[in-house]
């Protein structure tokens, strides 16, 4: 299932990077996967334990400092 799930994404993430060496293209993968965990994992969080601070605001919120993240690690 995961994998499945991962595979496209994975793609998707590391498609702009350049990574040229295989231990590059491993880490891209690996932060690739780590960001889609976190995003998963917040969506899960917010719907199903933090149901009562579920808003357009925190989700607006937390997009925002995952793709700042993001930009911050596609520079490396």
């Amino acid at each position: 299932l995961w994998a499945n799930f991962s595979g496209p994404a994975v793609q998707l993430f590391t498609a702009h990077l350049e990574a040229r060496t295989a231990a590059e293209r491993r880490r891209a993968e690996r932060d690739a996967r780590a960001v889609l965990v976190m995003a998963a994992g917040a969506a899960l969080f917010l719907t199903t334990v933090a149901v009562e601070d579920d808003s357009e605001d925190l989700r607006e919120r937390i997009a925002e400092l995952l793709s700042a993240s993001v930009k911050a690690v596609s520079r490396e």
